[in-house]
């Protein structure tokens, strides 16, 4: 998925997802190292649509996916993230690359749009970007 206003390339799909509709597999939690390896490990083994130069993103990034007028709560399980471009989404907070402190980082939730800074060893879903050049 392009975003034509950030430049930005989204994987459609949060980590452990896929299929057009995302509707295949498990969504993945790690802790924020493994968020990270998460990028490595898919750009080493050949990439994914064609790119190798797959990210987490930085807090402002992830920010930028959240649409305040899909806002809900999880337990009616809306998000505040587009579910037609992002299907199947979780309702729950998503790592970025945005280091807070030396044992905490930043993460978006797409249950209520917040900004929530989370211990680094904590498990959380993640969606890899790259700069679409």
């Amino acid at each position: 998925v392009t975003d034509k206003k950030t430049n930005l390339m989204w994987k459609k799909c949060a980590e452990g997802l896929s299929l057009n509709d995302c509707s295949s597999g498990i969504a993945l939690t790690n802790n924020w190292q493994e968020a990270l390896n998460t990028a490595d490990l898919i750009n080493t083994n050949g990439g994914f649509a064609g790119y190798t130069d797959w990210r987490l993103p930085n807090n402002k990034e992830l920010q930028s996916l959240v649409a305040y007028n899909c806002e809900g709560n999880s337990v009616s399980n809306i998000s505040t993230i587009n579910s037609t471009i992002f299907p199947n989404t979780p309702t729950s907070s998503f790592w970025t690359s945005s280091i807070y402190s030396s044992n905490n980082a930043w993460t978006q939730s797409f249950v209520d749009g917040g900004n929530i800074i989370r211990e680094r060893h904590v498990s959380f879903f993640v969606r890899l970007v790259r700069t679409n050049k």
